[in-house]
């Protein structure tokens, strides 16, 4: 608990200096989202110690399934006849985890370009001549990337085809409320925006209204109200 308020304390003073700089806006909303940020970390770490049992048997399956994910590129290079040792599966792991690492900061869903990039940058040296090279990035990618892709969508087809699904009830209960709290909150700050640009717009429109010459108002005044030449 005391961990939480110096941690905290600690942000929102570097937020409050961002907002004295014009970086943060809407200070008041900003702490509020970091208070939800700090209890949802507290809740997530009670969590972690009452359930410790379920927390390493899903760190195990994480280790494992990342190992595999690592792994790929040392069967793809056996595949394509590469010259390899078993002793160098520890560097394959170290290379593609550095891919993967750098790879996270491509902006792009999937990091469609980056992986492809640092995977032809990193194995330059294991898979020498440039084609097997180009061959070797696409079979790592399609088994990393294109088939999970592919059947997952279908199963995601599949069993959800006759179910309506709310966002709400893809969140674990004790968390939907702070995603209602935070979805509110950025609901009514939009509200809040498009009132003030509203309210700025017809204030505008006043001001060109008033300084509009009196011929050009009297004349819009006439096309409204066409005299009956009857």
């Amino acid at each position: 608990l005391s961990y939480s308020k110096v941690a905290g304390s600690v942000i929102r003073f570097f937020v409050k200096i961002l907002a004295k700089i014009k970086i943060v806006k809407n200070l008041e909303y900003r702490n509020k989202v970091i208070n939800q940020k700090i209890v949802s970390f507290r809740r997530n770490l009670s969590d972690i110690r009452r359930y410790w049992r379920r927390f390493l048997f899903v760190l195990l399956l994480t280790f494992i399934k990342m190992t595999i994910y690592f792994i790929a590129p040392f069967f793809v290079a056996l595949a394509l006849g590469v010259n390899i040792k078993f002793t160098d599966i520890f560097t394959i792991i170290t290379l593609a985890s550095i891919v993967t690492l750098v790879a996270t900061f491509v902006p792009i869903p999937g990091a469609s370009g980056g992986d492809e990039f640092f995977f032809y940058l990193m194995f330059a040296p294991i898979f020498i001549e440039t084609k097997i090279l180009s061959a070797a990035m696409i079979l790592w990618r399609t088994i990393t990337f294109y088939i999970p892709l592919v059947y997952t969508s279908l199963a995601t087809i599949v069993f959800n085809r006759d179910r309506k699904i709310n966002m709400l009830d893809t969140i674990p209960s004790e968390y939907q409320w702070f995603f209602s709290r935070h979805m509110t909150d950025r609901i009514m700050e939009a509200e809040r925006y498009v009132g003030t640009i509203s309210e700025k717009g017809s204030r505008r429109v006043s001001e060109l209204a008033d300084d509009m010459p009196r011929s050009i108002k009297k004349q819009g005044e006439s096309n409204e109200n066409p005299e009956n030449p009857t």
